[in-house]
C-alpha cells in the first residue's frame, strides 16, 4: 500500500512539474482594437514554446459599423520549427462570409491556398521564411528579414526606422508596427474594410 502511495505521489509531482513547465513557456498579450479613438474589439495573442516547436495564435473579435453592423472573428494559428515558419491556418468569419487561408512548407516551397475578402492567392513561395504576422506580436523583426502575411500568403520586405517603427506593405495595405524595448506596443493597420489601430493593454 505504501509503495502504491509513493508511486501516486511521484506521478502527481511529475504531472505538476510538467504542467508548470508548459505554463512557463506560454506568453499571452492583449491588444485593444480601436477606430477613430473608439474601442471596437479585442485581440489576444499567444506564444507557446515546446522545444524546437513554437506555436503562435492570434485571435480577435470586432464589431463595427460599415454600411450596417459588421462582426468579424479572426484567428491565425502559425507553427515554427527551429525558427523557420512551417505552416499556418487563418480563418475569418463574418456576416460577409467565411474565408480560410492555408500555408504549408513541403520541404522545398510553401504551398499557398489563401482566401480573404475579395482576394485569392495560390502562388507558391520558394524562399524559407523566418517572420510572419503572428510572430510580430512577440519578436521585433530585423529589417533584413522577409515578412509573410498568413492571411494573404504574400511576402514583403520590411522597412525599419531608428525609433523602432517597422513598415510593411501587403497587397497595397501599408501597416506600421511600433516597438519599445523589443515589445510591440502599437500597430496602425490598413484594411480593405476599415483601417484600425492595435494598442497593447498594459
Amino acid at each position: 500500500m505504501k509503495s502504491i502511495l509513493v508511486k501516486i505521489s511521484l506521478l502527481v509531482v511529475l504531472f505538476l512539474g510538467i504542467d508548470g513547465f508548459a505554463k512557463a513557456n506560454e506568453t499571452i498579450r492583449y491588444y485593444d482594437i480601436t477606430v477613430a479613438g473608439f474601442t471596437i474589439g479585442e485581440l489576444k495573442t499567444t506564444r507557446v514554446e515546446k522545444g524546437e516547436i513554437t506555436e503562435y495564435e492570434v485571435r480577435s473579435l470586432v464589431s463595427i459599423w460599415f454600411f450596417g453592423t459588421l462582426k468579424i472573428e479572426f484567428t491565425i494559428n502559425s507553427i515554427y520549427k527551429n525558427g523557420q515558419f512551417i505552416s499556418s491556418q487563418t480563418v475569418s468569419n463574418s456576416n460577409r462570409g467565411v474565408f480560410l487561408s492555408l500555408i504549408e512548407w513541403d520541404g522545398e516551397k510553401y504551398l499557398i491556398d489563401a482566401n480573404s475578402y475579395k482576394f485569392t492567392n495560390q502562388e507558391s513561395i520558394l524562399t524559407p521564411i523566418q517572420f510572419s504576422t503572428a510572430k510580430a506580436f512577440f519578436v521585433e523583426p530585423d529589417s533584413s528579414e522577409l515578412f509573410l502575411s498568413e492571411n494573404y500568403g504574400l511576402t514583403s520586405p520590411m522597412k525599419k526606422s531608428s525609433d523602432g517603427m517597422v513598415e510593411i506593405q501587403i497587397d497595397g495595405n501599408r501597416n506600421k508596427y511600433f516597438y519599445e524595448n523589443g515589445e510591440l506596443v502599437k500597430a496602425n493597420m490598413q484594411s480593405p474594410i476599415k483601417n484600425y489601430v492595435l494598442k497593447l493593454r498594459r
